[in-house]
C-alpha cells in the first residue's frame, strides 16, 4: 500500500532527479523503493533513481481527445490502454506551428504518421521525434538547437509544469514540414497482448505559441477488406483474383471503402504492414479497382484497370 510522506530531491522534479533523500539537507538517502509524484513513478535502488516508468493509476484512460496550447515545452501524456488487444489509433494534429511527436509502447518507439494531405511523414532518425507542421512557421528547429525546454505532464485534465527541464537537439532528418497544414495525422500502434497497458506519448513544442490536438483510441481490431495478393505492376494486379482479407486504418477512406493515404495491414492488430506493390480490391470507390501501397504500408494511388 502506498504511503504519502515528504521527501527531498537533488533536482526540481522527480523526472530529472538522481537521488531521493529523507532530509532537507540532502544528507540521508531515502529507503530503496518506488517513489511517485502522482504522474510518474521511479524506483530508487542502492541509493540511485532508476529510469522513470508509468503505472495505469498515473495514466489517462484511452478513448478520448485532448486539445493543448501553450509556450515552448516538452509535453508528456501517458494513456492506459487496458487489457484489450487490437490496434491503437493515435491521431495528432499540430495545426500550423511545428511540433515533434513520438510514441513508446512495450519498449518500441513509433514516430511515423500518415497525413490526409500529403501521406507518410516520418523522420529518418530512428527512435527520435518527427517534427511536423507548416514550413513557413519553422522557428529555426535545427539551427536553434540545442534548446532547454520546460517539462509538462498531463494530469487532472491539463498539462502541468513539472518544474524540470530537458535539453533537446533537433537534426535535419527529424524535420518533415509541409507547405500547408498536415491536418489530423494517423499513427497505428499494435497491442497484441493484455500487458503492458501504458502508452507513453511525447510532444515537443520547440516554437513559441504551440498548440495541438491529440486522440488515442482504445485497442480494437481493424476493419477488414477483400483484396488480391500484391503484384509488381498494375497489369499483373488487374489479372488477379480477389480472395484475400487484409485490414485498414482509415485516413481518407471510410467504412467499406479504401481511401488515399490509408494504412493497410496483413493483420487486425496493425502489426504487419502490407508489402509495397499493386493490389486489386472490390472495396475501392468506382471506377478504381487497384490500390498501390508503398514501403510504409500507405495507399499512395487508386487506379482502374486499362
Amino acid at each position: 500500500m502506498a504511503i504519502s510522506s515528504t521527501f527531498y530531491l537533488d533536482s526540481p522534479s522527480l523526472s530529472t532527479a538522481s537521488v531521493v533523500y529523507s532530509d532537507v539537507y540532502l544528507t540521508t538517502l531515502a529507503a530503496d523503493g518506488f517513489y511517485s509524484d502522482g504522474t510518474i513513478v521511479r524506483e530508487q535502488a542502492l541509493g540511485v533513481l532508476l529510469p522513470q516508468s508509468v503505472c495505469p493509476s498515473c495514466s489517462e484512460p484511452c478513448g478520448g481527445t485532448i486539445s493543448a496550447s501553450g509556450g515552448q515545452g516538452i509535453y508528456y501524456l501517458n494513456t492506459d490502454l487496458g487489457t484489450d488487444t487490437g490496434a491503437v489509433i493515435v491521431t495528432f494534429d499540430p495545426l500550423s506551428v511545428p511540433d515533434g511527436v513520438i510514441a513508446t509502447f512495450d519498449s518500441v518507439t513509433y514516430n511515423g504518421l500518415s497525413s490526409p494531405v500529403v501521406g507518410w511523414l516520418q523522420g529518418s532518425v530512428s527512435g527520435q521525434p518527427t517534427y511536423i507542421g507548416v514550413s513557413a512557421n519553422d522557428c529555426g528547429l535545427v539551427s536553434g538547437s540545442p534548446r532547454t525546454l520546460n517539462v509538462y505532464n498531463y494530469s487532472g485534465g491539463s498539462f502541468v509544469a513539472s518544474g524540470g527541464t530537458e535539453v533537446i537537439s533537433i537534426a535535419s532528418g527529424q524535420v518533415e514540414l509541409t507547405v500547408g497544414q498536415p491536418d489530423q495525422c494517423v499513427m497505428v500502434i499494435p497491442k497484441s497482448s493484455a500487458s503492458p497497458s501504458v502508452l507513453e506519448l511525447k510532444f515537443i513544442g520547440a516554437c513559441a505559441g504551440t498548440s495541438f490536438n491529440i486522440g488515442v483510441s482504445c485497442p480494437a481490431l481493424l476493419e477488414s477488406f477483400p483484396s488480391s495478393y500484391g503484384n509488381a505492376n498494375l497489369s499483373a494486379a488487374c489479372a488477379e483474383t480477389v480472395g484475400q482479407t487484409y485490414y485498414v486504418a482509415h485516413v481518407n477512406g471510410y467504412v467499406g471503402a479504401l481511401g488515399l493515404y490509408d494504412l493497410v495491414f496483413q493483420d487486425p492488430n496493425g502489426q504487419f504492414k502490407l508489402p509495397a506493390g499493386y493490389y486489386k480490391s472490390t472495396a475501392i470507390p468506382s471506377p478504381a479497382t487497384i490500390y498501390q501501397v508503398d514501403s510504409n504500408g500507405v495507399i499512395i494511388a487508386l487506379s482502374n484497370c486499362p
